[in-house]
């Protein structure tokens, strides 16, 4: 990342070709106002949502190195980002790019939001139903189910 800041810094050409090149792969949403990725996505590994990712060449690097773009927005738009904070969509939508709808938060409490949201990783298989008093009931689809023998 400290590579990235660098050459943007020190190289004007560089930071308006790689705006160009963002906003050229980007429909803005009229409804949501979120400015989303069209090109390459990957997903973050853990079954989450796929997060928009752009290549860019850097200087000592022999290959492209990948960026999520709403990372590379932040730090186009908005500067540097701090050390310990990540990028976190307040729009819930992992392929905006919207710098307006990106704040920096500490994992914590990015993850504390996450799980407020029903976003999180660990709410894939949960599955509500009913209720019991004042709190949800919930069924764990990856435990075993009444009929299991173990």
């Amino acid at each position: 990342m400290r590579g990235l800041v660098a050459r943007l810094k020190s190289d004007e050409a560089f930071a308006f070709a790689l705006a160009c090149r963002l906003l050229d792969n980007i429909v803005e949403n009229p409804v949501t106002g979120c400015w989303e990725w069209q090109r390459r996505v990957k997903s973050n590994g853990n079954g989450g949502e796929p997060y928009g990712v752009l290549c860019v060449r850097l200087p000592g690097v022999p290959h492209p190195v990948p960026f999520r773009v709403h990372v590379l927005a932040w730090i186009l738009f908005r500067g540097p980002c701090n050390a310990g904070h990540v990028r976190a969509h307040e729009c819930d939508n992992t392929l905006c790019c919207n710098p307006a709808h990106i704040e920096q938060k500490t994992q914590q409490h990015n993850v504390n939001d996450s799980m407020t949201r029903g976003r999180h990783s660990s709410f894939k298989n949960l599955k509500y139903f009913g209720t019991l008093g004042d709190r949800a009931t919930r069924f764990d689809a990856r435990a075993p189910g009444p009929d299991c023998p173990f």
